[in-house]
C-alpha cells in the first residue's frame, strides 16, 4: 500500500501539475473588456467679474461766469419789503456763479451758484437830497440783513445795487452787502451812509 502511494505520488510530480498560485497572492482586480483607468476630472475655475463699477465718465467741462434769475427768493424778499412799509421799492435777486458747458455739444450742464445779488429800483423825490437816499439806502439794507446766505443761494455775500428813480432821472449806488450792513452796524445813516458806500 506504501509502495502504491509512493508510485502514485511520483506520477503526480512528474505530470507537471502545481498548486495555484493565486492561493498565495491576493489576484488583481478584474475589470470589464476595454475598461479605461479611471481619471479625475481637471479642475477648472471661472473669473467672475468685478463687483466694483466702473467710475462714472467725466464730461469735458468748461466754466463760465454765468447769472440766474431767482423768481421764488425775489417774491420772498419782495413780501419783506411789503411787510417793512417799502411798497414802493421793487426787487429783483440774481444768482451769479458759473455754468458748466459741454464742450463736445457746447450745451450747459449744470449752474454752481457763488452767490446773490440784490436789485432794487427806489423812486425818491430828489437825487439831490442825500440824506433821502441814504435813508433809504439804511432802510433797504435791514431788509437784505434778513436773507444771509445759506438762506438763499449761494455761500458768500452778494452785491446790492440801489437804482434812485425820479421822473426826469436815475442814479446808481452799487456796493457789498457786507460792506453795507458794516456801515449800518456802525451807527451811520442818512448822507454819511450814502457818501460812504457811493464809490
Amino acid at each position: 500500500m506504501k509502495a502504491l502511494f509512493a508510485l502514485l505520488t511520483l506520477v503526480w510530480l512528474l505530470s507537471g501539475c502545481a498548486f495555484p498560485t493565486e492561493l498565495f497572492f491576493e489576484p488583481p482586480p478584474v475589470g470589464q473588456p476595454g475598461e479605461a483607468t479611471p481619471r479625475f476630472p481637471t479642475p477648472t475655475f471661472t473669473v467672475l467679474p468685478s463687483i466694483t463699477p466702473p467710475p462714472p465718465t467725466q464730461l469735458p467741462c468748461a466754466y463760465v461766469w454765468a447769472t440766474k434769475d431767482l423768481p421764488d427768493e425775489t417774491a420772498l424778499v419782495q413780501e419783506a419789503l411789503q411787510k417793512a412799509g417799502l411798497g414802493l421799492v421793487e426787487v429783483t435777486l440774481n444768482a451769479y456763479g458759473e455754468n458748466c458747458v459741454d464742450t463736445q455739444n457746447k450745451k450747459v450742464v449744470s449752474f454752481a451758484t457763488l452767490q446773490t445779488d440784490f436789485y432794487f429800483n427806489v423812486p425818491v423825490n430828489d437825487l439831490n437830497d442825500l440824506n433821502e437816499l441814504g435813508n433809504w439806502t439804511a432802510q433797504i439794507l435791514e431788509v437784505v440783513r434778513q436773507f444771509p446766505p445759506g438762506k438763499i443761494p449761494g455761500s458768500n455775500p452778494g452785491q446790492c445795487g440801489l437804482t434812485f428813480q425820479t421822473i426826469e432821472s436815475e442814479t446808481v449806488l452799487r456796493f457789498p452787502s457786507e460792506v453795507g450792513l458794516r456801515a449800518l452796524d456802525a451807527g451811520l445813516s442818512g448822507a454819511a451812509l450814502y457818501t460812504t458806500l457811493r464809490p
